[in-house]
C-alpha cells in the first residue's frame, strides 16, 4: 500500500504530530480493557433484556391461562344467570386487561436499541483496531525507509500497545 506510505511522507512535522496524536487516541479507544468494557455491556444487557422477556413470557401465561378459564366460564354464564359468575367473569376480564397491558409495558425497546448501538460501537471499533495495527504497520516501515536515507521529516513515533 504505497498510497499510505506515499501519504505519510508527504505530511509536515506539525502534520505527522496530529497522525501520532490520532494513532494514540485510536489505540486507546480500542484498548483491550475498552474493549472488554463493552462486551461486558453487551452481556449485561442481554441478561437484562432476558430477564425482562422471561417476565414477559410468564405474565403472557398466566393471561393464557385466564382465557381458557374464561371461557368455560362464559359457556357456564350462557345456561346460568347467575351474579357471582358475572363478577368473577368481570374480575377475570379486569385481571386480564392489566396481564397484557404490564406485557406491553414491559417491552425492552430502551434496552433492545442500547444493545445495537454498542454492537455497532464494537463492530467499528474492531474494524479500526485492526486498521490501527496495519497503520501502525506502515508507520514502522516508514520510519525504518526514513532512518536510512536522509530524512525529510523526523521519524513518527507511534505508542504500540
Amino acid at each position: 500500500m504505497s498510497g499510505i506510505r506515499d501519504f505519510f511522507q508527504s505530511l509536515s512535522e506539525s502534520q505527522g504530530d496530529v497522525l501520532v496524536q490520532m494513532m494514540n487516541d485510536l489505540q486507546d479507544s480500542t484498548s483491550a480493557l475498552r474493549m472488554d468494557n463493552l462486551q461486558k455491556f453487551l452481556t449485561t444487557l442481554n441478561h437484562e433484556i432476558d430477564e425482562i422477556n422471561r417476565k414477559r413470557d410468564a405474565l403472557g401465561h398466566k393471561a393464557e391461562n385466564i382465557e381458557a378459564f374464561l371461557s368455560l366460564l362464559e359457556e357456564r354464564i350462557k345456561n346460568h344467570k347467575d351474579i357471582e359468575l358475572d363478577l368473577l367473569h368481570s374480575l377475570l376480564l379486569h385481571w386480564r386487561m392489566s396481564l397484557k397491558l404490564e406485557i406491553e409495558e414491559l417491552r425492552p425497546q430502551t434496552k433492545l436499541e442500547k444493545k445495537y448501538d454498542t454492537e455497532r460501537k464494537y463492530d467499528t471499533l474492531t474494524e479500526l483496531k485492526e486498521a490501527a495495527v496495519h497503520l501502525v504497520r506502515e508507520m514502522g516501515v516508514l520510519n525504518k525507509a526514513q532512518s536510512n536515507c536522509a530524512p525529510a521529516h523526523p521519524p513518527i513515533p507511534v505508542k504500540v500497545k
